[in-house]
Formats: structure tokens, C-alpha cells, sequence
């Protein structure tokens, strides 16, 4: 009997993959051009879709390629791949959005009218000056095109009367041309963005401003005169026009233009009405564009959470909807037998499930000899308070190193002095090819109730300004260089220990931020924190964020250039082994029992997650981390006290968890200590 298929998705590449049933287990083909890879077999709980996960990330391996280099992009798989053939149709052929939304672009032109013909003129301005004629052209017409180019002639509807012989089409220039039809012309773009299905708000539909997106309803009409609707704000709106005028696109734009610059503004706006930040909302088209999906929650750029859109389900139960709903069984877990309350006395932790307690699920992830970890468990883009991402837009350029020093951390003064063999200046620690006696002071730890620095592991921050702007990542010729980043993106020359090198340098652009130890450093940053704790008890020598940069750049942990987040692997990974070399220290890969049982017996592990929050300072409810590395100090009375280096503490930062985090682990062990 053959092997059922369970399921099919369709991969990037050209790939697809399938999960077959065999017996009590399953296993995924992948299959790229006709050539198989089977991959290893698993049991329950493992859904399928772990196990393409799983699969996809081994196959990824034997190609050479990172773990997370396939990317599902049809679930599920649908046969023929449906490609875009229309463009310029507005909502019939609109462009889908990961959070349910659809992005239209309707092309606006005149279009030749069906209607007319030259006849026996051989100039067909000659048989429109006809009297009776029919118009030649139709105006504000919906144009529409097989390709992403409204200025190809070729593509665009042309009449159906051919005059094949030549004449001059325009007496200024002289034009002439043989065969000649008429072709439609592309004037306008007008770009709407449709709300999800059942979301209901204060306009049928986002229209394109020149402040921005804004409700249809709220917006003054394209064609109203100036004069018709005055608006002053301080004089004139932006160019002569009110900021909340419908504007359109030019037919130069092309509609991979247009998705770009709305989807910056979609995500610009939805931060600063949600008090998120931009990287934490990961707007993108869905793949392939032409079919909906729902990726991420639907938040609207135009009304905060106090006043949620309207939703089919948000109405309040009358009063006799309760009775409807089915009885649900409440199931203890924690006290196997019946007990005696008597007056003083605690109770033994147990836990209230809805429903029969879930079944627990074996870690996805194998810890031995790991070398390289899933995309959930890599440091992501820095979204701390002091940077909040700026989206690039037509106008607006880098920052200026003056305006981005003013923005680092307008109340800290480092209090280390810079010395004299520091040649990238500022850091107020000695060059990193070699490991000094120096221990670093501890970053500002703020004024709220709930400090970092529990346990006595030391706190830093990745922004703070004595090895924030560093380099973080290797020159182009493999070097670390220990030199200020610049206010530029892309390759640069920077000079250190008088040579030139060259380096990539795109943290100043505010979209990726990940070329400084400020914009993608909190990996490392916690991992000196870690380390500088076991060397205040003497255990090993101390370290600084600038020196574990130069350690995880030289080792495999910061791939590149041009570099993107921070990979620490396992033991016997370079970065592990670099660790057990210079500190003695026995660095790994755990889980997350084995790590809460470290927590709370002293030993501060390090965590990377995804899509993560935990509590400030204050006790309140943080915004969540895209992709981001703490440390978890320590279990302090139902707390899970953390070292947060991406946020100043009293703007934000994680100062620990109600419950353990999940995600990526790692412990620090001085040989020879016992655990």
C-alpha cells in the first residue's frame, strides 16, 4: 500500500515538498526538478508542519545554504502557479497584503475609441475634423496592460484601423511613422488600499494623500480646485495643495514603486498610531501577490487600539448569547489527589487548563553539535527606543552623524575614558586584539522598580555610546576593524591603525541597522554581560561588547560582509570553541528545562526569541521584539529577571518575564564548575 500524502506546499526555488503518512509515522519529499531528497522520519505531536520545517531546513544544509533559505510561498500547494497577467485593473486585479488588506492601482488614461475610423483619410486628424465624426480618443479611461511598464506602447491597447502608409504625425518634430495605429496613453495612477474582509471603519477604503494614507471619506477629491477647499496650516499645504487631497501616481511610477512606498507609509503610520515600532510589523506582499493570505494581524494605520475598528465579532452578547455557548470542562493539573485547605497554609502550584490538558511537545530543535539555528533564533534588526527605524522616501535623506549622536542617549555620559590606542575613538576600551584586564562600568540601569543587573551580572547596553557606532562585522578583506560607522549605505572606506579598508555601512539608513553594534549588537552585548559575570567571581578574564564583536566577527557568529544578524551555534562551533579558548568557559546549546534549572541555581543563560515581549521596569506590558537577545539573570519570586541591552530601561525595556520565554538558549559553564 503506497504512502498517503498528508500535505503539499509550494517552496521558493522552483521546489515543492510533501508529507506522506507511513504507518504511526511521517516524513517529507522534497522535490526540486525532479530530483528527491526523503528526509528523516518522525513521530507524534509533530505536525506537518514541523516536519517540513525540519525537513526543508536539513535540505537546506546539503545545498550549501542556510537552514531558513526555502521559503514557503503557497500553502497549500495549487497547480497551475498563478502569475499576474493584468496590470492597471484597480480592485479587479489588486495586489494582496499579508495582513488582508489589498492594495489596487487603477491606470487612468484615453484610450482609442472603437468607435472611429480614418476611413479613406491617410491622416486620421484629417477624418476627425469631419463633421459628425465620432471623438478619437475617450478620456479617463481604465487602461489596462500585461506588463509592469505604463509607458510600453507595445503593451497597451492600441485601434483596431492600421494606416500603413507614412505621414506626419506631428509637425513639430517631423514624426512620422508607417503603419500606424493609435495607442492608449497612461496619465494617471490611482492607488486605493481595500480593509480586510469584515473590518469596518470610518471609510469604505484607504485612498493615497500627500500626508499619507486617509480614510476615502475623510479626503478631499483629486480634482477639487484649490480654492475650492482652502486649508492653511501656517499658509499653504504642501506644494500649493492640501495635505489630505486625493493625489495620484504619473505613469513614469512603476506599480512596484507605488506597493513600496505605500507599504513604508502603511507601516510608518500603523507604528505611530500603535506606539510600535516599524520593525515589529512586518507588512509585505503576500507570495504570490495575486491570492490573499493572512500572515500577520490586521492593525489599522488610522485608529489606535482605544478605539478598535468594528468587526462582526467585536459586537457585545445580548443578553441570552451566553446561554448559547457550550459548557467547557476546567481540568486541574497539579494536585493528583483531593486536599485538606486548612487556614495558613499554602496551597502546592497547580494550574486551571479549559478543556483536557495539552499533550506536551518534544523540542522541535536538536541541541547536539548545533551549529546553526532557525531564523526565529537569529538576531533580527534593532528596534530599540533610541532607533526607531525611519522608512526612506522621496526627499528625505541620511542622517547626519551629529543628528544620530543626539538621538543615542541624550542623558548618559560615558565614564570611561577613551584611551589613546582606541583608533575608531570613543569606545573607552582598548583595541580588541587583545584581551585587557579592563572591566567595563555598567550602563545607566534607570529609576523604575524592577532594575536590571539581578544576580550581579553586570549591565550594558548595546547603544550605549562608548562602542554603540563600532563597526559590528569584518571589512571586505576579513579584517574587524574597530572603526566608527559612517552616515552612509552601502561601501565605504574607513581608516584604522593607518590603513584604509573597506567596509559596508547601511546602519545610518534607518531600514536595516544592522552594521554597528547599536544596530544589530545585542547578541553579543549579552554575551559580554554573561561573561563579565563569572569574571567578577574570578572565574575567568573580563570582556566587553567591542571584544566579543571582534570574537563573533573572526568566528562564524556575525556572517558577512555584508552582515546580518548574529549566529552563536554550539560548542563545537568556531564561536563556541573561540569562547573556550580566550575565557575557559564552557559555551552550548540547551533547553529550556535544563536552562530555567540553571536560572535558578545562579548561572545567567542567554535567550533569543521572535515576536517576543515580556514587563518594564514599571510592571507594565512591553512592545514586542521583532527578533532580539537578552539575558535571563535570574528567578527572583515568580520573576524571570532579565538583562535587556536593546531598550533604555525606563523607555521600554524587558525587565523580566512572568513566565520563561520561548526560544533560543544558551549557558555559560567555567570548566571545571559543576552545574
Amino acid at each position: 500500500m503506497a504512502d498517503s500524502v498528508l500535505k503539499k506546499v509550494r517552496v521558493s526555488d522552483g521546489i515543492f515538498v510533501e508529507v506522506f503518512s507511513q504507518g504511526r509515522r511521517k516524513y517529507a519529499i522534497v522535490n526540486n526538478a525532479g530530483v528527491e531528497y526523503r528526509g528523516e522520519k518522525f513521530r507524534e505531536p509533530y505536525t506537518e508542519d514541523q516536519i517540513i520545517k525540519e525537513t526543508l531546513s536539513a535540505y537546506a544544509r546539503t545545498q550549501g545554504k542556510f537552514y531558513d533559505y526555502y521559503k514557503i510561498i503557497q500553502d497549500p500547494y495549487k497547480d497551475p502557479w498563478p502569475i499576474r497577467t493584468t496590470y492597471g485593473n484597480g480592485d479587479k486585479s489588486p495586489y494582496y497584503l499579508n495582513n488582508g488588506c489589498k492594495i489596487n492601482i487603477q491606470w487612468i488614461g484615453r484610450l482609442p475609441n472603437p468607435e472611429f475610423n480614418p476611413g479613406t483619410f491617410s491622416n486620421p486628424g484629417d477624418a476627425e475634423d469631419v463633421t459628425g465624426s465620432p471623438d478619437r480618443w475617450l478620456y479617463d479611461q481604465v487602461i489596462t496592460s500585461s506588463v509592469d511598464d505604463a509607458s510600453n506602447s507595445d503593451t497597451l491597447p492600441k485601434s483596431t484601423w492600421v494606416i500603413p502608409q507614412p505621414f506626419q504625425i506631428n509637425q513639430v518634430s517631423g514624426m512620422s511613422s508607417p503603419n500606424y495605429r493609435d495607442t492608449a496613453y497612461v496619465n494617471d495612477k490611482i492607488v486605493t488600499v481595500s480593509l480586510p474582509d469584515g473590518i469596518k471603519e470610518e471609510g469604505d477604503y484607504l485612498v493615497w494623500t500627500d500626508g499619507g494614507l486617509l480614510y476615502n471619506t475623510k479626503a478631499i477629491p483629486a480634482t477639487a480646485s484649490f480654492e475650492e477647499f482652502r486649508i492653511t496650516r501656517g499658509g499653504l499645504g504642501m506644494g500649493g495643495r492640501p495635505q489630505d487631497q486625493i493625489s495620484y501616481w504619473g505613469e513614469n511610477f512603476k506599480d512596484s514603486d507605488i506597493i513600496s512606498r505605500v507599504i513604508d507609509k502603511f507601516v510608518y503610520q500603523v507604528s505611530k498610531v500603535h506606539g510600535i515600532y516599524t520593525n515589529d510589523y512586518n507588512l509585505q506582499l503576500c507570495s504570490p501577490d495575486t491570492a490573499s493570505c493572512s500572515v500577520i494581524p490586521y492593525k489599522s494605520p488610522l485608529v489606535p487600539e482605544n478605539k478598535p475598528p468594528v468587526t462582526p465579532e467585536s459586537q457585545p452578547p445580548g443578553p441570552t448569547m451566553s446561554a448559547t455557548n457550550p459548557k467547557v470542562k476546567f481540568t486541574i493539573d497539579g494536585i493528583a489527589e483531593p486536599i485538606e485547605i486548612k487556614v495558613n497554609t499554602d496551597l502546592p502550584n497547580f494550574t486551571i487548563w479549559a478543556g483536557p490538558i495539552p499533550k506536551p511537545i518534544d523540542q522541535v530543535d536538536s541541541y547536539e553539535d548545533l551549529e546553526e539555528l532557525d531564523s526565529e533564533y537569529t538576531e533580527g534588526e534593532y528596534s530599540g527606543e533610541e532607533e526607531r527605524a525611519l522608512k526612506m522616501s522621496a526627499g528625505e535623506g541620511l542622517k547626519s552623524e551629529a543628528e544620530y549622536q543626539a538621538d543615542l542617549n541624550d542623558t548618559y555620559t560615558p565614564n570611561d575614558p577613551a584611551t589613546s590606542n582606541t583608533p575608531g575613538g570613543g569606545t573607552g576600551l582598548k583595541s580588541t586584539g587583545t584581551y585587557t584586564s579592563e572591566l567595563p562600568t555598567e550602563s545607566p540601569k534607570g529609576s523604575g522598580t524592577v532594575k536590571p543587573g539581578f544576580n550581579g551580572v553586570p549591565y550594558y547596553q548595546q547603544f550605549d555610546t562608548r562602542w554603540g557606532n563600532v563597526i559590528y562585522g569584518r571589512a571586505k578583506d576579513g579584517t574587524f576593524v574597530e572603526a566608527t560607522i559612517k552616515p552612509a549605505k552601502g561601501w565605504v572606506n574607513v581608516t584604522w591603525n593607518g590603513s584604509t579598508y573597506t567596509v559596508n555601512c547601511d546602519h545610518f539608513n534607518g531600514d536595516s541597522g544592522f552594521s554597528s553594534i547599536h544596530g544589530g549588537g545585542c547578541g553579543i552585548t549579552s554575551t559580554s554581560m554573561i561573561i563579565n559575570y563569572w569574571a567578577v567571581k574570578g572565574k575567568c578574564k573580563p570582556t566587553s561588547p567591542v571584544k566579543i564583536a571582534k570574537l563573533a566577527s573572526e568566528n562564524g557568529a556575525r556572517p558577512g560582509p555584508p552582515c546580518n544578524g548574529t549566529q552563536p551555534g554550539g560548542k563545537n562551533g568556531a564561536f563556541g570553541k573561540a569562547i573556550k579558548s580566550a575565557f575557559n568557559i564552557d559555551f552550548d546549546a540547551t533547553n529550556s528545562a535544563d536552562a530555567q534549572k540553571l536560572v535558578k541555581a545562579g548561572f545567567p543563560v542567554l535567550f533569543c526569541g521572535q515576536n517576543f515581549s515580556g514587563k518594564n521596569s514599571s510592571g507594565s506590558a512591553t512592545s514586542p521584539y521583532g527578533g532580539h537577545f537578552i539575558v535571563i539573570t535570574g528567578y527572583d519570586n515568580g520573576k524571570w529577571r532579565v538583562n535587556d541591552p536593546g531598550r533604555n530601561v525606563d523607555k521600554g525595556g524587558i525587565a523580566y518575564f512572568d513566565k520563561f520565554p520561548s526560544g533560543g538558549l544558551w549557558k555559560f559553564v567555567p570548566s571545571g564548575m559543576s552545574v
